[in-house]
């Protein structure tokens, strides 16, 4: 379900609408529902759209909203993150020590 959030980031200040109000306001503002459900986490608004509306498409569509949502400083989309296991050691490490315990294992 992640590939269909759209997460606003916000200043910090105190959000006034509820999830409800926004649900039901940006769904107005974009004249159909598109909009499955809104979640307020910390200064964070999470909206996940309907199952068959991509994130993509509410994502260009995002200035018709997003003046609803007071203090937005940035909006991204939620993409899942993947770090690559190489024999249990992390990508994170620098790409020397991945290329010596590769030569070793092979």
């Amino acid at each position: 379900m992640r590939e269909r959030c759209l997460i606003v980031k916000c200043d910090g200040s105190l959000l006034t609408p509820t999830a409800m109000e926004l649900w039901d306001v940006i769904n107005k503002s974009l004249s159909s529902t598109n909009v499955q459900m809104v979640l307020l986490k910390g200064s964070n608004v999470t909206i996940t759209t309907m199952e068959l509306v991509k994130v993509n498409s509410l994502n260009s569509k995002a200035s018709v909203f997003l003046h609803l949502i007071p203090s937005t400083t940035i909006v991204y989309l939620d993409t899942p993150a993947i770090q690559l296991l190489v024999h249990s050691l992390p990508t994170s490490h620098p790409l020397a020590t991945i290329m010596i315990e590769l030569t070793i294992f092979n």
